[in-house]
């Protein structure tokens, strides 16, 4: 037989150390931006979409385009650097937004593609509406936050 006693007091101990952490989610949420831009950034290098496909290659017409500006770089949106750059995350104590592009470089076209521009998606958004996370990205977010709260358990 298996017998686990307990009292209020050791639950309420329990409750008050789980809402302690509850109310303070800056050290896990900064952790899970972290990763979520480790995560953009890999796939940059990679010129891969978040679930591991190949980004379609760049045409001629802008190789071309580029060298003719002097840009040497053939790597896939990263003319000048300035996407790449721009990725960063905002925190507030209970939201994360990650973000990319700047006003000369907006990031959505690149996302979702244009007639002009393919798809090269950076973050797990098949569309505007449509969030797809893979398990690496799931980890990336959940595992911060649980680490953080099983906390309140030791």
């Amino acid at each position: 037989m298996i017998r686990i006693d307990t009292n209020a007091g050791n639950v309420a101990l329990v409750f008050s150390k789980l809402a302690v952490n509850l109310a303070d989610l800056q050290k896990p949420l900064n952790q899970v931006g972290l990763n979520l831009k480790q995560l953009v950034y890999d796939g940059f290098r990679g010129e891969v979409d978040p679930w591991g496909q190949a980004w379609k290659p760049l045409a001629a017409k802008t190789l071309a385009n580029r060298a003719g500006r002097g840009i040497e770089s053939t790597a896939i949106l990263f003319a000048t650097g300035q996407l790449y750059a721009s990725l960063d995350y905002a925190l507030t104590s209970f939201e994360l937004v990650l973000f990319i592009g700047t006003p000369e470089r907006p990031a959505p076209p690149h996302q979702f593609g244009t007639g002009r521009i393919p798809a090269r998606p950076m973050f797990p958004q098949r569309s505007p509406d449509t969030v797809d996370l893979p398990e690496k990205w799931e980890d990336a977010i959940i595992n911060p936050i649980a680490d953080h709260l099983r906390a309140a358990f030791r």
